[in-house]
């Protein structure tokens, strides 16, 4: 009963707290997270796929 009544009192929270402050924080980190991976492919691929498919839209 004790690890029922903790999985259902966290979730219930988790999201009311997250929602407001995340909006800002998860475009930005997503946004940074992506250049950095653009930026990790450049390094790593080779110069001939240089733009895969994924990155580019």
């Amino acid at each position: 009963m004790c690890a029922r009544s903790h999985a259902r009192y966290s979730p219930s929270r988790t999201p009311e707290r997250r929602r407001s402050p995340s909006p800002p924080t998860s475009v930005r980190e997503s946004y940074a997270m992506w250049k950095s991976a653009e930026k990790w492919y450049r390094k790593t691929a080779p110069p001939g796929s240089t733009s895969p498919s994924g990155f580019r839209r």
